[in-house]
């Protein structure tokens, strides 16, 4: 472990991790290693919220509620340039007290890294751990392997443990009993009484959509290979609109629930599913937290493996273009082709052969 063992004892950690729904999924298992090793100590998260206002991506907030692996937030003003906005935020910082801070952001310049530790020295912190490897970034695939490293485990990385694997229960959402019951009720007062599939189609970056005559090609080939079974669309209300179109080209029952769950309850939701179908989204990272067998379609704006779904990498559909890694949120020159290239048929057959897998 990189981190001094006399610091086990620390009253106050701060963790300092930006980001919405899968960004906060995939740093379960840091955030458990976390408490696992500081137990008695109070973790106070650093974070932004809401994001978007709350309107498309939950905040770190929602989906952590009831982990148990925080105990307090503070909001972090991302993309915010005012002094007044940053020195409220050490004000709040200084007066937490934490002698500690995990640092599990990534794909920082040494620049950024420069100026977030003179944040946290302001701060009053004098032990950061991880900022550095948030200057590695991920790391490349070994001989032999046609992966990078994954954002779980360099997250995991930077929280001090090197070189050990991951299991699924690391990734537990811990879902209340509440939790589970309104998911019970909303399907059962829904109808849903048969076998049912998950799908999110939303795409908060322009760069990650598939398109909607993608997916209704695609809903309508998956129909005809599987009898009776229920689509259920989650996301959030942005989502709901396109949802119903997508979802008219489906031959069975069908019902609507974006924008009307919290995203821990779209999870105990798809929990129960036979299969979730989606973007690399939020939803998808909450469908490998809960183990459901699923099918993501990837643009290649990151390199593979990165933010592939635990456990289920080979189920993410990926092409890999030359442009791969660009990292932008529009595409400019290459008309999209990570994804367009992608076809219906494809995801629609693999979503296909995993049901059947699992009906045997």
């Amino acid at each position: 472990m990189i981190v001094d063992e006399r610091l086990r004892d620390v009253k106050v950690i701060l963790v300092f991790r930006i980001g919405s729904l899968g960004d906060t999924a995939v740093a379960l298992p840091a955030l458990r290693e976390i408490r696992r090793r500081h137990a008695r100590s109070r973790i106070v998260l650093l974070t932004n919220t809401p994001v978007d206002g709350g309107t498309r991506a939950p905040s770190a907030i929602d989906v952590l509620a009831g982990t148990g692996l925080i105990d307090h937030y503070i909001e972090y003003p991302h993309g915010s340039r005012s002094p007044g906005d940053l020195f409220g935020v050490i004000r709040q910082i200084r007066a937490a007290g934490p002698g500690l801070c995990f640092f599990l952001l990534s794909s920082r310049s040494r620049v950024q890294t420069l100026r977030d530790r003179i944040f946290f020295r302001l701060c009053g912190i004098r032990k950061i751990v991880g900022i550095r490897q948030s200057e590695v970034w991920h790391r490349p695939p070994q001989k032999g392997e046609v992966l990078w490293e994954s954002e779980a485990k360099r997250a995991l990385r930077a929280a001090g443990v090197e070189g050990r694997g991951l299991s699924q229960e690391e990734f537990s959402l811990v879902l209340s009993a509440d939790e589970e019951e309104t998911a019970e009720k909303a399907l059962l007062t829904a109808g849903v009484a048969q076998p049912f599939i998950v799908i999110s189609v939303g795409a908060r970056l322009p760069v990650k959509d598939w398109g909607e005559q993608r997916w209704s090609q695609c809903l309508q080939s998956l129909g005809g290979d599987v009898k009776d079974h229920a689509l259920v669309a989650v996301g959030s209300k942005m989502d709901a609109d396109r949802s119903r179109r997508i979802m008219a080209y489906w031959p069975w029952k069908t019902v609507n629930f974006c924008g009307q769950l919290t995203s821990r309850q779209s999870a105990a939701v798809i929990r129960r599913a036979r299969l979730f179908v989606g973007h690399d989204s939020g939803p998808m990272h909450l469908a490998s937290a809960v183990g459901t067998p699923l099918v993501a379609v990837f643009s290649a704006r990151e390199m593979p493996g990165i933010w592939f779904p635990f456990g289920q990498e080979a189920n993410a559909i990926y092409k890999d273009v030359p442009c791969r890694g660009c990292r932008l949120e529009v595409c400019i020159h290459n008309k999209q082709r990570c994804v367009t290239e992608i076809q219906p048929g494809d995801v629609a057959k693999r979503a296909a052969d995993l049901l059947s897998q699992s009906a045997t």
